[in-house]
């Protein structure tokens, strides 16, 4: 660059800008900012509440399993002790039910003998 053309340059640098509207670049966003603060402020609180609401939610759904599983462990334990007696009960049947062919054909050999008597 020539130095004229630099003391050109250099001028309208250093020339003041012309009066502008400064409001137009005023800062407007306060209301924005204190609303998103108060929004932050109300989704934490709400956070809070939700967290705890889950944590009982949570704590509430254990206490059912458990009571859930405990009584399927009582049934479970209830069916085999019945299963053990019907077992047992029916050896039981099955042994007089023997018992009372063998009692029933002695009765009726008995009755024929006594027909034979008489």
């Amino acid at each position: 660059m020539t130095s004229a053309s630099a003391q050109q340059l250099t001028g309208l640098f250093l020339q003041e800008a012309p009066e502008v509207a400064t409001e137009e670049y005023k800062f407007h966003s306060d209301s924005v900012i204190e609303m998103l603060e108060k929004l932050l402020k109300d989704f934490r609180l709400k956070k809070v509440d939700v967290d705890k609401a889950e944590l009982v939610a949570g704590h509430k759904h254990d206490l059912f399993l458990q009571e859930k599983t405990d009584m399927l462990r009582q049934k479970n334990k209830e069916l085999n002790d019945a299963e053990k007696a019907k077992a047992t009960k029916q050896e039981e049947i099955a042994g007089n039910s023997e018992q009372l062919t063998v009692v029933s054909a002695t009765i009726l050999e008995d009755q024929e003998y006594l027909m034979e008597l008489s």
